[in-house]
């Protein structure tokens, strides 16, 4: 990762060849997060809308789409501004997905086991995002 905290200012060669911090040590982290979550909040207030004028299945794959988008701004930016971009595009895609699919998964499970499939869908979203790696 020594490529991206050059890239981005995290971390700066001194004039006799040794790294150390950057100026931006402690912004870089808290933006590419800040702008993260921003765009996960806008993804969601919006995707009630997007999900009854043009239909669960449609607003699933257009977050999709929309994720993918935020993976090339951010995998192919050489700025600051590109990089947050794309987290803030990606954002937007979480926010999207994190509503409509478990609304998905209800509207179209068998009544009987509806309850299980939205909490296995929860549960594996808890597993993916665990800290904990032994």
């Amino acid at each position: 990762m020594p490529g991206f905290e050059l890239q981005f200012g995290i971390k700066q060669y001194t004039p006799d060849g040794s790294l150390v911090d950057g100026p931006h040590k402690e912004l870089m982290p808290a933006l590419t997060t800040f702008t993260f979550l921003i765009g996960c909040l806008m993804g969601s207030a919006f995707v009630s809308w997007m999900a009854d004028r043009f239909g669960r299945k449609s607003s699933i794959l257009f977050g999709g789409f929309i994720f993918l988008v935020g993976g090339i701004f951010q995998t192919a930016s050489y700025g600051m501004a590109a990089f947050l971009f794309g987290r803030w595009v990606s954002g937007l895609a979480i926010g999207i997905s994190s509503v409509v699919c478990p609304l998905y998964i209800a509207e179209a499970s068998p009544t009987n086991i509806r309850g299980m499939m939205v909490t296995i869908q929860q549960l594996m979203i808890t597993i993916g995002t665990s800290n904990d790696r032994h």
